[in-house]
């Protein structure tokens, strides 16, 4: 699990990344990045009900995202807040090395590899 400093967990930036952010979507993960203006990445994942419907399964798919976020932190360039959104509950299912390679795709598609 990333570190509590390096989550997005305030409302206002979440709203704010997610109004003046920009986007991309690579298969079942999208993601709204903006610069933050720190030496400090955040990260927020976020799975809405649509997407899974029981709780468990909810945080279940957040977990694997953070900590395949985790793996790849040294990689991702710093100063944005990044939310990373999931609209397909296969993400709970999906192997570990494919689930990597689209993390590693979103992330080159928004360039946010350093």
């Amino acid at each position: 699990m990333l570190k509590r400093q390096y989550r997005l967990r305030d409302r206002q930036s979440v709203a704010k990344t997610y109004r003046m952010g920009k986007s991309a979507r690579v298969g079942a993960l999208s993601i709204k990045y903006r610069p933050n203006g720190t030496d400090t990445t955040r990260l927020a994942v976020v799975v809405s009900k649509k997407v899974a419907k029981s709780a468990p399964t909810r945080n279940r798919i957040r977990r694997r995202l953070f900590e395949t976020a985790r793996r790849k932190w040294p990689q991702i360039a710093p100063g944005f807040d990044i939310i990373i959104s999931v609209f397909e509950e296969s993400v709970k299912v999906t192997p570990q090395e494919k689930l990597d390679a689209l993390l590693d795709q979103l992330l080159s598609k928004a360039r946010l590899t350093s």
